[in-house]
């Protein structure tokens, strides 16, 4: 009887032409919000984007106010909202957006922020005159993607970064904050490379801060302090390739207090500049990279290999090594990069041992006393 009635209740619903509802299937569609407005704060700005902003949105800039051929200055009085939604893209690849901090005081203050926030994309910029980091990645954030392909997109750099004149480049902090890359960016240099606008230290990874990525394609060069440091033991498994670094006033790539496990450099053992081949000896089955430069840093990445289980390393490269110098950087299996290797020059050396000796290279591996078998020389 009940059904009887149910049947009835709808049919005469449906014969006053009453609609009855439905179950909602509507889903949120990602937005694109443009910035129109050079000012610090209110409608159109940059501000106002990122606080607006949700997932998966992207905020790009309007060219006619934003040219790519003259880029506009962003002055900012007080710090931008964070990265807090994940999975947002903050687009300047088309455009000309400089993100300027010199009105900010002296307090550190970064330019851009990803706290436990993934997924995020920042390309296109020029970010300048920030005390702190120009980038600042931190509190378990993943997958976050800082730059691209300088080729890509009608701005100055595509959709690579420009960081010059900040405290530090870009920073990665805390134990959760890893798989994040970091590509085809300008840290320390103009878009040709070759002016000096360095920041304190060019990439500054630390606190537990461990499976990232440098590279490639980034131009880190002129900052004041070391290009990439990779600082405490439970730092590690951030890997370092194929990048130009060169001219920074430290080291190219340090390690400090057991970051990247301390992995130590490669050693050149013959090299032919013409010929373009080298070999040496590193850890067993790592990737080696090779690099000439004017310094004992890396500017230009020629080659790269893989050791075999002794850990010898062989490259025969299609064309000649620009030099003057040759440097090598090593990556272990888990991801660990060492700093370059000492720097050798010179068009050829060959280091021959024995005339007629024509063995392959094995590494002299050197042990403690402790691990090697009693020889039985002496009485203890």
């Amino acid at each position: 009887m009940r059904h009887i009635r149910s049947t009835f209740l709808l049919l005469t619903i449906s014969s006053l032409g009453i609609a009855t509802p439905r179950p909602s299937t509507a889903v949120r569609q990602e937005d694109t919000i443009v910035v129109t407005s050079v000012a610090d704060s209110g409608p159109g700005t940059v501000r106002q984007a990122l606080l607006d902003a949700q997932g998966g949105d992207s905020i790009t800039f309007h060219t006619s106010v934003f040219p790519p051929t003259a880029p506009v200055t962003i002055s900012l009085a007080s710090e931008l909202p964070g990265f807090d939604v994940g999975n947002l893209t903050l687009d300047a690849s088309d455009a000309g957006v400089i993100l300027d901090g010199s009105n900010l005081g002296e307090g550190w203050v970064a330019g851009l922020q990803i706290a436990s926030s993934n997924g995020n994309t920042i390309r296109g910029l020029k970010i300048s005159n920030f005390s702190g980091r120009a980038i600042d990645i931190s509190g378990d954030s993943r997958h976050n993607v800082i730059g691209g392909d300088r080729h890509i997109g009608a701005g100055p750099f595509g959709q690579g970064n420009l960081l010059s004149h900040n405290g530090n480049g870009v920073v990665m902090s805390s134990p959760g904050t890893s798989l994040n890359t970091l590509t085809g960016n300008l840290i320390g240099t103009d878009a040709t490379g070759a002016e000096a606008l360095g920041n304190g230290t060019g990439v500054w990874i630390c606190e537990g801060a461990n499976g990232n990525t440098i590279g490639p394609d980034n131009v880190i060069a002129h900052n004041y302090g070391s290009g990439i440091v990779v600082a405490e033991s439970d730092s590690v498994e951030n890997t370092i390739t194929e990048n130009s670094i060169h001219e920074n006033g430290w080291m190219g790539i340090l390690l400090r207090d057991g970051g990247n496990r301390n992995l130590a450099v490669p050693v050149i053992l013959d090299y032919d500049l013409p010929a373009g081949t080298v070999t040496g000896v590193t850890c067993d089955n790592c990737t080696v990279e090779v690099f000439s430069g004017e310094d004992d840093e890396g500017a230009v990445c020629e080659s790269r290999t893989t050791a075999d289980d002794h850990g010898v390393f062989a490259v025969h490269h299609s064309a000649s090594f620009a030099g003057p110098h040759l440097t090598a950087t090593t990556t272990d299996l888990d991801g660990n990069t060492s700093p370059f290797s000492v720097p050798v020059s010179g068009t050829t050396r060959s280091l021959i041992l024995q005339q007629g000796n024509d063995l392959p290279i094995l590494p002299f591996r050197s042990r403690c006393t402790s691990d090697l078998p009693d020889n039985r020389i002496g009485s203890t």
